[in-house]
């Protein structure tokens, strides 16, 4: 098994790996990561991607100096893909509304949907997007949905996404993505 080093971040590392056939990323967290942050982090990744919509985990472990999580290498970032276009296709924004519609659905808030979380997958999967860092996603109890409303993701997060995007693409206007927002909106 060959690995490379892919990036450090303020949880951890995310680490490439050659297993056979299998590419995969394993993301190392910091020692003194929450066990059960982690715990739960795992547990909305595993449901998010029994719904089709986050890559899959093969293993993991929260019981060691360094938690850690092995799941599928993806794509691209959509920062990346954005970054080389210029552009935020139909068909992506498209898919990031199915995604979080289907987290809302789902009782999963993801608490940080941004051009970063979202990937594309590798080789017959490129067109198709993922989200992924569950790390500040909770579930969507009776309170959260009576504070927040049952379509949080959709309407709270694409609204974020908007701006984080408008950010680097100051005159961008995500068509679809606003008239999702609009129609979620009890004006």
């Amino acid at each position: 098994m060959s690995s490379q080093k892919i990036k450090k971040g303020k949880d951890g590392t995310i680490t490439y790996h050659k297993r056979g056939k299998l590419d995969v990323v394993t993301k190392t967290f910091r020692k003194n990561k929450n066990r059960d942050s982690v715990k739960q982090e795992i547990h909305f990744m595993k449901k998010a991607h029994r719904l089709g919509v986050s890559p899959k985990i093969y293993e993991f472990d929260v019981n060691v100096d360094n938690p850690y999580i092995v799941m599928d290498e993806l794509g691209k970032t959509l920062v990346s893909y954005i970054n080389k276009t210029g552009k935020l296709s139909q068909s992506h924004q498209r898919q990031i509304i199915s995604i979080l519609e289907r987290l809302d659905d789902n009782c999963i808030f993801h608490g940080d949907v941004s051009p970063l979380n979202f990937m594309t997958g590798k080789g017959d999967d490129s067109n198709n997007l993922y989200i992924i860092d569950f790390g500040m996603a909770k579930k969507m109890d009776k309170q959260f949905i009576g504070e927040h409303g049952k379509n949080a993701n959709v309407k709270l997060g694409i609204t974020v996404f908007i701006l984080k995007i408008r950010e680097q693409l100051p005159s961008f206007m995500p068509e679809l993505l606003l008239k999702k927002v609009h129609s979620t909106l009890k004006l």
